[in-house]
């Protein structure tokens, strides 16, 4: 007989292992470029490391300027502005730097293959403070919809 857990629903099996939204500081623990298999378009793929409650976690992110707040909110966290305005940044550049980052839960749709991740929302700058909402919170936020059909 297995009697040494707790027993847990979908859900919390799904996100046991992730870290609560929220605002962390990281360490970029390894940085390379990466080419996407299906378009070709370049980026840096980034390794993020956050501990929190004494676990570990890597929280991949791909930097592009395609996504240009978190591509220059990156430069900014890290103090490579500079490599910004020269478009010098480079893997070696990246690694090692800290900063701090805006984790949120990425929830696919219902019925697809994939499982919950933690994403990275945004880079945050030095001194400044954003509020953020737990994942509980936000579900037990009441939504209003105004859209009435006629």
């Amino acid at each position: 007989m297995f009697d040494n857990y707790l027993p847990m629903s979908e859900n919390e099996i799904m996100t046991a292992n992730l870290l609560p939204d929220g605002v962390y500081p990281f360490r970029v623990r390894s940085a390379a470029w990466h080419v996407n298999q299906s378009n070709g378009n370049r980026s840096m793929k980034l390794d993020l490391y956050i501990e929190h409650k004494g676990r570990s976690h890597i929280i991949f992110c791909y930097l592009t300027p395609k996504f240009m707040k978190i591509f220059k909110h990156f430069h900014d966290t890290t103090g490579l502005e500079c490599h910004y305005e020269a478009k010098s940044l480079t893997p070696e550049l990246a690694t090692n730097k800290t900063g701090r980052v805006h984790i949120y839960t990425d929830i696919p749709e219902v019925g697809s293959k994939y499982d919950p991740k933690n994403a990275v929302k945004d880079f945050i700058k030095p001194g400044v403070e954003i509020k953020t909402k737990s994942v509980e919170e936000s579900k037990n936020e009441v939504s209003f919809n105004d859209d009435i059909p006629f």
